[in-house]
């Protein structure tokens, strides 16, 4: 087996990567918890990395704890309905 001698990414690390490149908000709360969320400011939803799993938190209220797999599901789900192609094109 050959070592490129690259890090690999752990999986927070790989969510907060790809959510970046949807143009999403990351960052690190005080405790060291990370987030995403649509913007700085938000407070609609934000998903917090805790204890080896991510929270789902909409306005506030704690709502369903994923596993990895499923907060990027949640996350490419997210940033498709954001991205939405206009039908409106402009000529």
């Amino acid at each position: 087996m050959m070592y490129s001698g690259t890090a690999t990414l752990s999986t927070s690390d790989q969510l907060l990567e790809a959510a970046s490149r949807y143009g999403l908000f990351c960052g690190t709360y005080d405790n060291g918890d990370r987030c995403i969320k649509p913007h700085p400011d938000s407070s609609d939803w934000e998903l917090v990395n805790h204890n080896d799993s991510w929270v789902l938190i909409v306005r506030g209220t704690p709502q369903i704890q994923f596993q990895y797999p499923e907060a990027a599901r949640f996350i490419a789900r997210v940033c498709q309905t954001l991205v939405q192609p206009s039908h409106h094109a402009i000529l």
